[in-house]
């Protein structure tokens, strides 16, 4: 889905940004941020909250920013994308820190990279995907879920040096220039990591 804006009848952006985050301080600078850019938004205290809050329909982007003890973004992604398969979930690593008018610019900027894709259509990608052997998926789908290389290698029992190979061959294969070229593409061809 792009988070192109759109707009409704009385000029506001349509579709709703998803803001999963248990801290006060984060609820009220994010309720400015989008406020003030004219997003609608709704914001789930809870993990659960945030699966309720999604099964209402309605969202095209969800940003995951709790400190608590829902603090495991990754999982709380997961747990999205087994309600709404390919919503695109942002999560923000905070560690304790306030949430910045930089941090929603990067994740709802980011968000619409990931719809548009400079690197080709959705189609291109996923062509581009399939040419990967299963190692360089395996490969591909750990570094899409920010692993470095050593515990790339430690997770799939093989050296470091095997590891740079495998992730030089996927940048060759999807042509990317960098990791975040790789990320994009990975997330915008729906790969779940």
């Amino acid at each position: 889905m792009s988070f192109e804006p759109r707009h409704d009848a009385e000029g506001r952006r349509a579709g709703k940004v998803l803001i999963a985050t248990d801290s006060g301080a984060h609820r009220a600078s994010v309720s400015r941020f989008l406020a003030n850019r004219g997003y609608s938004f709704v914001v789930a205290d809870t993990v659960e909250e945030t699966l309720a809050q999604l099964r209402t329909g309605g969202f095209e982007l969800v940003v995951a920013a709790m400190t608590g003890e829902d603090a495991d973004g990754m999982a709380l992604m997961r747990r999205v994308r087994e309600v709404m398969p390919g919503l695109p979930v942002i999560v923000l690593a905070l560690g304790g820190a306030p949430i910045e008018p930089m941090h929603l610019d990067c994740a709802t900027g980011l968000n619409h990279e990931i719809a548009k894709g400079p690197e080709g259509s959705t189609r291109e990608v996923r062509g581009r995907l399939a040419s990967l052997t299963a190692r360089e998926r395996q490969v591909l789908e750990l570094i899409v879920a920010g692993r470095a290389n050593k515990i790339i290698a430690y997770e799939l029992n093989i050296s470091p040096r095997t590891v740079e190979n495998h992730r030089a061959r996927v940048m060759e294969k999807l042509r990317a220039t960098s990791v975040a070229d790789v990320v994009r593409m990975a997330l915008s061809a729906g790969l779940n990591a």
